[in-house]
């Protein structure tokens, strides 16, 4: 973004300093979605597979598809 912003450097509409704006909307943007998805994940899904992903000794890890129907019903 600061290449962006106050270098002036690879822009896609011509204007930097929008360009700029707009990357930063986007970085915050996915940033607020990353911290939903950790937040629900530590609430709904770290019991069973804990904070790391690989699962509890019943082997519960998240290595195995599952189809997204039944992770939404999960």
């Amino acid at each position: 973004m600061t290449k962006l912003q106050t270098d002036l450097h690879n822009c896609w509409t011509g204007d930097c300093v929008a360009d700029a704006a707009s990357l930063q909307t986007a970085i915050q943007e996915w940033t607020a979605m990353v911290n939903v998805g950790q937040d629900a994940y530590a609430q709904l899904c770290s019991s069973c597979h804990r904070l790391d992903g690989k699962g509890t000794v019943d082997n519960i890890g998240l290595t195995r598809p599952i189809a997204v129907t039944d992770l939404t019903t999960i």
